[in-house]
């Protein structure tokens, strides 16, 4: 066997009884993620084929991967077959039945039904991807407050949901940083309603003019915030501190120990780093404007700590490293519910990560044309004896 086809990392996870018992020796185990994915897909000109701009993506049971896209103007829910093979789509662009605006987020459920959340038109709806059978349920306006409405959903074990706020882009004068807070709380099963948890600082926004014009939008490098549910247990982060908030099914905080990582500062080769980056996406005419508006733009201190958070089947947090522009790895934190650093996991090209499998990892890459695609690259040998989840969780 080729060693240099591998990308290896060590997982150092300590093993205990959950419920009391004897603390049991911690367990190393040597795992490895496959330097090239098994599959890919969006690298095919048939139609649906080709994605544009990938929201989230999930695997069935039968090794069949389902991709949400937003591009094209609008959102679709494409199907591909355990080899790639581009198959009839189970969603496409619209309002009516089986049709999206905006998916932020899909997830399986019992028998590969589908969980699919349209933060444009705030609706889930459930897929039987094998009869093609769907059923909706639209969120009702002001379930939050007037004007709050949710970015994604993520669904528990007792079928409840953690919805996570959408942010209202809160603007302050020119040339000033403004934000908004977006609230984490839980709905019902029905979604009908909704009690808070928390409220996470949102992403920056900023105002600037430009040669006379006004653009609204993000400074570089600003925070996200991200949500999961596993088990009875939400956990949520803003990013831009090394920090989870974990709160249990009745609501209540639980202890959560900041990651030993420290915080890295925006410098002027990251900005000019991130300028030439989005220059080679412009046509030459808007060179000019892009250059001026990124260089009037107001910087962040710091880079965000984290750009995702993710649970593992094991109820493992992944935090994924917030990555500037142009980097040549990705680094993820697999963390306990606690806050133990178990490992670091770094794989070998840059790429979102968007569902961690008991048999590899379900991720977004790019293209130099900043084309996108969906590959799955596999654990090669490894163990699942993982320490166990918070029994506040189970």
């Amino acid at each position: 066997m080729d060693e240099t086809k591998f990308i290896p990392f060590a997982l150092l996870l300590a093993v205990a009884a959950c419920g009391g018992g004897d603390e049991a020796a911690p367990v190393a185990y040597d795992w490895a993620l496959a330097a090239e994915p098994s599959v890919v897909v969006g690298d095919s000109p048939e139609e649906g084929g080709v994605l544009h701009d990938v929201t989230a993506a999930a695997m069935l049971s039968d090794g069949r991967i389902v991709v949400a896209d937003g591009g094209l103007g609008g959102g679709r829910l494409s199907l591909f077959g355990p080899e790639g093979e581009v198959l009839p789509a189970l969603g496409r662009t619209g309002e009516g039945p089986g049709e999206y605006s905006w998916i932020t987020s899909v997830e399986v459920g019992a028998a590969d039904s589908l969980f699919v959340f349209d933060a444009m038109l705030q609706r889930l709806t459930v897929v039987d991807p094998n009869a093609r059978r769907v059923s909706t349920v639209v969120i009702d306006a002001g379930i939050i407050t007037e004007n709050d409405r949710f970015r994604t959903l993520h669904r528990q074990a007792d079928g409840s949901w953690i919805g996570l706020g959408l942010d209202r882009g809160r603007w302050g004068e020119p040339q000033q940083i403004a934000r908004d807070t977006v609230p984490v709380g839980r709905l019902d099963g029905t979604l009908s309603t909704f009690g808070e948890l928390t409220s996470l600082p949102g992403p920056l926004n900023v105002r600037v003019a430009v040669d006379g014009q006004g653009f609204m939008g993000s400074p570089h490098f600003t925070p996200w915030p991200s949500a999961a549910a596993w088990g009875e247990c939400a956990f949520s982060t803003s990013g831009e501190d090394a920090t989870v908030e974990v709160h249990d099914r009745d609501g209540s905080p639980l202890p959560f120990q900041p990651l030993p990582v420290a915080a890295r500062p925006v410098t002027d080769a990251l900005v000019d780093d991130y300028l030439s980056s989005r220059l080679a996406l412009v046509p030459p005419e808007r060179e000019a404007m892009t250059r001026q508006l990124i260089e009037d733009t107001p910087r962040t201190h710091n880079l965000p700590y984290f750009s995702a958070l993710t649970v593992d089947p094991w109820g493992h947090l992944w935090l994924q490293e917030y990555q500037p522009p142009r980097g040549v790895s990705t680094r993820w934190y697999v963390v306990s519910q606690t806050g133990e650093l178990l490992t670091e996991v770094t794989s070998p090209e840059p790429m979102r990560l968007l569902a961690v499998h008991e048999d590899g990892v379900l991720a977004r890459t790019t293209g130099p044309l900043d084309e996108q695609f969906v590959a799955f690259y596999p654990w090669l040998r490894g163990g699942t004896q993982l320490a166990p989840p918070r029994p506040e969780c189970r």
